[in-house]
This record gives structure tokens, C-alpha cells and sequence, in this order.
């Protein structure tokens, strides 16, 4: 995800905010990372990640302004707030390189290897009838 060069630590320095925002803002980016919350995905209401996370629905509000304001979501009243969109030129490397050195051929060779293992997996483990 293209997070603005956003590490948490960046983020946060920008923001004057306190110790249990900070610990807010960190775990929702993680969760971005790990793509918990997909590019594009509502994320969960402001009360549902305050139970999550144990803290106030007003720290994840405060936590969720300093996420806008480095455009990492997007957030519309009455909608929700959203993952943004925007893949990072690294993202966008590493799967064009791949779509860019492959080809159908290598694709048929690839399910040729692939496919008669997996058969063979799924006889040997079927249960009987």
C-alpha cells in the first residue's frame, strides 16, 4: 500500500499525539500491511475497533484523523472510512516484472508440473464412498 512513506513512527511524529493513539495508528497500519483491511475495504466501525483494541472511541477517532491526513484512508460521513487505494511503485514492480517475464507457455509448463501432483494428492486422500 502506498502509505505516504508512512511508517508509524513518521506518521506520529508529524501528529502531536498521545502514547495511546500512537498505539492505535500502529496497529491499524499493520493490519493494512497485512492487507487484514484490503485496498479499497471499510474498515471497522469507530466503536467495533475500540472493543478491539480495548481504548476509547474517541482515541480511535483521533487515531483515524492522523491516518486521513496522511492519506492512507479516506473517510465519508455517514459511509465510513476506507483503505485507500494507492499502490506503492514497489507493489507495482513486482508484479508487473513477473507478468512481464512470463508467458502462456511458461504458464502450461507450470500446470503441467503442478496439476498431475495435485490429482494424485486428491486420490490418494479421498475417503472411501
Amino acid at each position: 500500500m502506498k502509505l505516504k512513506d508512512a511508517s508509524a513512527a513518521a506518521l506520529i511524529a508529524e501528529q502531536g499525539v498521545s502514547a495511546t493513539v500512537r498505539v492505535v495508528v500502529e496497529t491499524i497500519l499493520a493490519r493494512i500491511r497485512s492487507e487484514d483491511y484490503a485496498a479499497d475495504e471499510r474498515l471497522p466501525s469507530e466503536r467495533t475497533l475500540a472493543s478491539e483494541l480495548g481504548v476509547a472511541r474517541n482515541t480511535v477517532r483521533e487515531a483515524l484523523d492522523v491516518l486521513e491526513s496522511s492519506g492512507v484512508i479516506r473517510r465519508r460521513a455517514g459511509s465510513g472510512s476506507f483503505v485507500t487505494g494507492e499502490r506503492d511503485a514497489e507493489d507495482h514492480g513486482t508484479t508487473g516484472d513477473v507478468a512481464a517475464e512470463t508467458s502462456p507457455l511458461d504458464l502450461q509448463v507450470m500446470r503441467g508440473i503442478l496439476e498431475p501432483e495435485m490429482v494424485r494428492l486428491a486420490i490418494v486422500n479421498m475417503s472411501p464412498r
